[in-house]
């Protein structure tokens, strides 16, 4: 992150009494390996500690971030870029939008979610239902098949889950990390290592 655009960001949390907290780790792909056959930190070791996942970009590809943070079960604010709006908003996520720009009616609805654990769980579940309906790997499978079987006709075989990957590689196996992060807390603006 640029030096100056940290700088303003620790300070106007300060001034506003925001708890400010920076993680500085190097995130990889989750399904990547380091030289000596360990896992790197990947974003799905933070996505079990947020409280919220946000999409403000005006531009996104097709949406595997959203679908991790909706398999992750969090509520989400998401603008809403081009690809978003075609392919996903039409199968009815409950989400919190934007259109561009952060309006006060979605500053508001944000803070009702956060501050409603009912409403949040809620939304959570259905979002993880839609996506299950949608975009699960059995859909995938099923799918798949169906492209191959007009290639290859009944000689193409079901596709299935098995993996020829074991457990013990570690394959999909992600361990948690252990993170050092820099609190700001808004009360005192002093900084507290944790």
């Amino acid at each position: 992150m640029n030096r100056y655009l940290l700088n303003w960001l620790k300070e106007y949390a300060c001034e506003h009494g925001v708890d400010l907290r920076l993680v500085s780790i190097r995130i990889a792909d989750p399904l990547s390996r380091n030289g000596n056959g360990k896992a790197k930190c990947s974003l799905w070791d933070f996505y079990p500690y947020a409280d919220f996942i946000t999409f403000p970009s005006l531009y996104e590809g097709f949406g595997n971030a959203f679908l991790e943070g909706v398999y992750f079960k969090k509520p989400i604010l998401i603008n809403r870029y081009a690809t978003f709006v075609r392919d996903i908003e039409p199968l009815g996520f409950d989400l919190a939008v934007m259109d561009g720009y952060l309006s006060k009616k979605t500053v508001h609805n944000v803070v009702e979610l956060l501050e409603s654990s009912q409403r949040r769980k809620k939304m959570v579940n259905n979002n993880y239902q839609i996506a299950a309906r949608h975009y699960s790997y059995s859909v995938l499978r099923s799918q798949l098949t169906a492209i191959l079987k007009t290639f290859f006709g009944d000689a193409a075989d079901q596709l299935n889950a098995k993996t020829s990957y074991s457990k013990q590689e570690g394959y999909l196996s992600i361990d948690p990390q252990v993170i050092t992060y820099k609190r700001y807390s808004g009360l005192n603006c002093r900084i507290s290592k944790h």
